[in-house]
């Protein structure tokens, strides 16, 4: 019995001496790790242009009110300007106008053109496109869908009419469940393109708030967030 413990302690010692032979204390550059798993979300529809909008609205309000004095709680009181944005992609453009109606509905004085003592705001879109095929790893939440499994081979165990029918509406069910647990994650590959925004409040000597978010964007929509809307000649009839 002894002989049979020596035996497994030295086996014991090999092996962690051979994982610790792998692990080298030393390394002549940084090893490439992931980052922890984070979600980010594709933009897809022009509802989801307003909804970004709105969001980006709501936090630099709250974080413009913070340092402003009001007696208006909950309110930003001097009178703020957003500039066009340097972008004029079709993106940018109805971004801005969405961020606008939502600074309004914040109760935010909106100056149409720029006046002396308003907040100035810019809004700031980058577009950057990463390399194709990159991995995307999606584990879905399938315990309900485990579960309905395990029901339906219960119910096979002991076939009946009615059992086969139990059992059909049970694969229904995990169908289901599926597609509920799935629906979070965005279909197709990981897009190449992403949509910086980020928006600056300022005044004529500090920045006073900023906020910025990171957004996938449809590969076959990449045009609504590089290029300028195309122009069109219209012609006007008349006495010349």
């Amino acid at each position: 019995m002894q002989q049979v413990h020596g035996a497994r302690c030295a086996l014991t010692i090999i092996a962690g001496a051979t994982l610790a032979a792998c692990a080298t204390p030393y390394s002549a550059t940084p090893l490439a790790t992931n980052f922890p798993t984070t979600q980010q979300p594709k933009l897809q529809a022009a509802a989801h242009w307003t909804l970004i909008a709105d969001k980006s609205a709501e936090a630099l309000v709250q974080s413009l009110a913070a340092r402003l004095d009001c007696p208006d709680q909950g309110a930003v009181c001097p009178r703020v300007y957003v500039r066009p944005a340097a972008q004029q992609t079709a993106f940018a453009q109805n971004f801005r106008a969405a961020f606008l109606t939502a600074l309004v509905r914040h109760r935010v004085a909106v100056a149409h053109a720029p006046a002396a003592g308003a907040i100035a705001i810019d809004i700031d879109v980058q577009t950057v496109r990463f390399s194709p095929d990159r991995p995307n790893a999606r584990f879905m939440p399938a315990t309900v869908v485990y579960a309905g499994a395990w029901a339906v081979y219960g119910l096979a165990a002991n076939a009946t009419p009615a059992a086969a029918g139990l059992a059909g509406a049970a694969l229904v069910g995990a169908g289901d469940a599926w597609r509920w647990a799935s629906s979070e994650s965005a279909t197709g590959p990981t897009p190449q393109t992403e949509v910086i925004v980020t928006i600056s409040a300022a005044d004529a000597t500090r920045y006073l708030a900023r906020v910025a978010a990171v957004y996938y964007a449809a590969d076959s929509d990449a045009a609504l967030y590089t290029e300028a809307p195309p122009l069109y000649s219209i012609p006007v009839g008349g006495d010349r």
